[in-house]
């Protein structure tokens, strides 16, 4: 089943094993969505400043020295048409 959905995509998550099993999953279960991985807030925020044709941003709760409420509020002050989960 193939949904064509079409995303672009970028989890931020500082659990290398999590988020490459994650992206690789993603990308095998839907073939049309585009998985970004970023390991901080800092480098997620770099990547979406580069990557202008991203469709939503997961991040990780937990995530090392930040949590995941200010990386949510960060990126709606810098990138609002982003959507953020």
């Amino acid at each position: 089943m193939n949904l064509n959905l079409n995303l672009n995509l970028l989890l931020i998550d500082d659990h290398h094993l999590f988020g490459v099993g994650f992206a690789h999953a993603l990308s095998a279960a839907a073939p049309d969505i585009r998985v970004l991985t970023a390991m901080s807030l800092p480098q997620g925020l770099d990547m979406a400043g580069t990557h202008a044709e991203l469709d939503i941003v997961l991040v990780d709760y937990h995530l090392g020295a930040h949590n995941g409420i200010e990386g949510l509020r960060r990126f709606g002050q810098q990138f609002p048409l982003i959507a953020r989960v």
